[in-house]
């Protein structure tokens, strides 16, 4: 009988050994829900975890009211982190605002300055609100509410500010995020060699830009979900149409915000859904969705549009790009001189 007794202690303690040691999905029990802010020609991404909220990016300071009407609309009163992927204004035209109305504890960005008024505004934001800002660099770690998120790239020895983008990779259970800023195809395929970009969602740099979303980089990605934040009717003619072929063939779901407005992708861990909801401007009513949507769009010039041009040079450009003395002029002035857009800025 002891022998028995024995025997069925020693089973009992190696099957709880056994169930303990079991490895338990990360995760499982909250929910990751990522809103991709529908603020126009811009990027503007809500992590929500938890009871927890972080922002990438804000869009530009004239959509903040748009911004700012969608996080009331959820209810979000504070935002403890804001990742500012580079300083362009449709990144963090709104940061100084997002500062002053969410609370923000945590700036996360690059050392790569602007002489920007929204810049320099951001950065006045910061110090008025005693915001820790941390500098982030490639292997560096954010935190989203408990959620680890990798940094990528944070490159900002290329000088440029669309390449110095910080790119996150988010894991939540068994579902991963990449937001990739404004990327170019060059940095995309240095991560892609570094790195598993096998992922789920994929936030599509630059906005759909001819010059980002490399065929062989979104073929590595196959990611479930791509989402283009752009603008309906901009004058860049984002997204390209290229670039939407691809992500057509290698995605199961293209989600555009100018054709859907507010894309919100929620995760368990273990599966994916999504959800749209209509904003000013964008061209769906809300909705449960995962059929694709594609197409390039038909694009406008607005007048007033500002871009950088040179003396002597045949192109206009959306940043200074290359070398060269540039000076700022409006579209309409560029394209009478007849200037053609830059292929690598567009």
């Amino acid at each position: 009988m002891k022998q028995l007794k024995r025997i069925f202690s020693i089973m009992m303690l190696t099957i709880m050994v056994t169930v303990t040691s079991i490895p338990m999905e990360a995760n499982a029990a909250t929910k990751l829900l990522v809103h991709f802010i529908d603020v126009g020609q811009g990027d503007a991404i809500l992590v929500q975890y938890g009871s927890s909220y972080s922002l990438i990016d804000t869009g530009v300071e004239k959509k903040y009211s748009q911004l700012s009407t969608y996080l009331k609309k959820i209810k979000v009163k504070k935002i403890t982190n804001l990742v500012v992927t580079h300083p362009d204004a449709d990144h963090m035209g709104g940061a100084d605002l997002v500062i002053k109305n969410y609370g923000v504890k945590n700036i996360y960005m690059t050392n790569y300055s602007s002489n920007s008024g929204e810049y320099k505004e951001m950065i006045s934001a910061i110090k008025k609100y005693k915001v820790k800002r941390v500098n982030v660099k490639k292997g560096s770690k954010i935190s989203f509410g408990g959620l680890k998120a990798n940094v990528l790239s944070a490159d900002t020895s290329l000088r440029d500010s669309n390449e110095s983008s910080i790119v996150l990779k988010l894991t939540h259970g068994k579902k991963s995020f990449l937001f990739t800023g404004d990327i170019s195809a060059k940095v995309e395929n240095k991560i892609a060699a570094a790195y598993d970009v096998n992922v789920d969602v994929l936030k599509v740099s630059h906005h759909g830009s001819s010059y980002s979303s490399a065929v062989s980089f979104i073929k590595e990605t196959s990611p479930q979900y791509s989402i283009v934040s752009v603008g309906a009717n901009n004058n860049y003619g984002h997204p390209n149409g290229n670039v939407v072929n691809r992500l057509n063939k290698y995605s199961k779901t293209v989600y555009r915000t100018d054709k859907k407005g507010t894309i919100v992708i929620t995760s368990t861990g273990s599966k994916l859904t999504s959800k749209t909801v209509k904003t000013t401007g964008s061209t769906s009513s809300s909705s449960s969705s995962s059929s694709s949507s594609s197409g390039s769009s038909n694009t406008t010039k607005p007048v007033g549009s500002t871009v950088y041009v040179t003396k002597t040079g045949k192109k206009y450009h959306a940043r200074k790009c290359g070398r060269g003395t540039f000076t700022k002029a409006t579209i309409k002035a560029a394209k009478a001189r007849g200037l053609t857009a830059c292929s690598k800025c567009y």
